[in-house]
């Protein structure tokens, strides 16, 4: 079975927001092959899920302090500083025998190929199978607690996805920290005191890792992105072909998406 593989230099936030829904609506259109993308951002960027409350919940205080960028997603789950990081975001139709029509039947599919990927690396990942809060108060951040069937080493979170279902397909995107930079992380939410900002920190570390936590050699960008397409490749038994954006998937992104992602009403709607 054939899949297109797409691994993009850094871009802007909103363009590769744009480019994840332009693949997604092609896709579960069957205009294009099922899709696996890797990407990275430039500048590090604040991505809010879908229903997270802007004027509630962001520090622009802490997003100017860090020359951070900001989008908000069209997947759901909490916020996420794409900063030290490889993304990747997984787009199928819904014809495909990898869709379910159970949102958490497709989260598992997916965990066991990025679970593969990091056990290339000799990091003893698992997939979790719960979905609780444990002994943290809710916030705004994403790596600090592990949704169900999302990837945990040693009981911490590694891997943060989402996901977004369209009438034929979904697109399922995450993203995997190569190092984290938790005074960035925090200076983007607003607390109710600083007492309690540091208490969340000190929570957070205990609750998140990262690539290089956890590994001894130094990987380069291009040689952990092969080790996550070997981990799909042999997990879903499928064969990928290295390509670019069709011409209609440019121009969903150059005619209306980057609009879309780059517009205050946008980022603002809730």
């Amino acid at each position: 079975m054939n899949f297109r593989l797409i691994i993009d230099d850094a871009f802007d936030s909103f363009k590769n927001m744009a480019i994840d829904e332009a693949i997604a609506r092609a896709v579960s259109e069957n205009l294009s092959l099922p899709t696996l993308r890797f990407y990275r951002w430039k500048p590090s960027t604040l991505s809010l899920g879908y229903f997270q409350k802007y004027e509630k919940e962001v520090n622009p205080d802490g997003l100017i302090k860090w020359d951070l960028g900001i989008v908000r997603r069209i997947t759901g789950g909490k916020a996420v500083l794409h900063d030290d990081e490889v993304t990747y975001s997984f787009c199928i139709p819904a014809s495909s025998p990898f869709f379910k029509e159970d949102v958490i039947s497709s989260y598992k599919i997916v965990a066991q190929a990025l679970a593969a990927g990091l056990k290339n690396m000799r990091i003893d990942a698992q997939m979790n199978k719960l979905n609780g809060n444990g002994d943290l108060k809710p916030s705004s951040v994403c790596f600090e607690t592990p949704s169900i069937y999302e990837i945990t080493v040693n009981g911490k979170k590694i891997i943060g996805s989402a996901q977004k279902r369209f009438q034929n397909g979904f697109l399922q995107h995450g993203s995997i920290p190569l190092t984290f930079n938790v005074d960035k992380l925090f200076d983007c939410f607003k607390f109710p005191s600083d007492e309690v900002k540091l208490k969340m920190k000190s929570l957070f570390k205990s609750k998140a890792t990262a690539i290089f936590d956890e590994i001894d050699q130094k990987l380069t960008i291009d040689q952990i992105i092969s080790f996550f397409v070997s981990g799909f490749e042999k997990t879903l038994n499928i064969e990928f072909i290295k390509s670019s954006l069709s011409e209609y998937e440019n121009d969903l992104v150059e005619k209306e998406l980057y609009k879309k992602y780059s517009s205050t009403d946008w980022l603002k709607k809730f």
